[in-house]
């Protein structure tokens, strides 16, 4: 079913909102950016969308799982462990 759907509705899923992040998150790393400052810069942008508290401590499932229960509120809420399984997956394709 996912093949089927258009790219812009995929983004606009969680999910998408997970990729476009630890995508974000490698293209910073990869220009030697700390993993602070590249979630800052990150949050600095997608904070136009909405803003809340960081999340102490602060990692990139920690931050992705906060920028999804902002952006994603209106969803029903994903199953324990998926963001873990999805961030690894995009971190492994990404390589970060």
């Amino acid at each position: 079913m996912v093949e089927q759907l258009p790219p812009e509705i995929l983004i606009g899923l969680p999910e998408g909102t997970l990729v476009t992040i630890v995508e974000t998150f490698a293209l910073l790393k990869a220009q030697e950016v700390s993993d602070a400052d590249a979630l800052q810069s990150i949050e600095r942008y997608r904070s136009v969308i909405a803003s809340g508290l960081l999340p102490s401590p602060l990692s990139l499932e920690s931050y992705i799982e906060y920028r999804i229960d902002l952006e994603h509120s209106d969803c029903s809420p994903l199953p324990d462990g998926h963001i873990a399984d999805c961030v690894l997956m995009a971190r492994t394709l990404y390589k970060c």
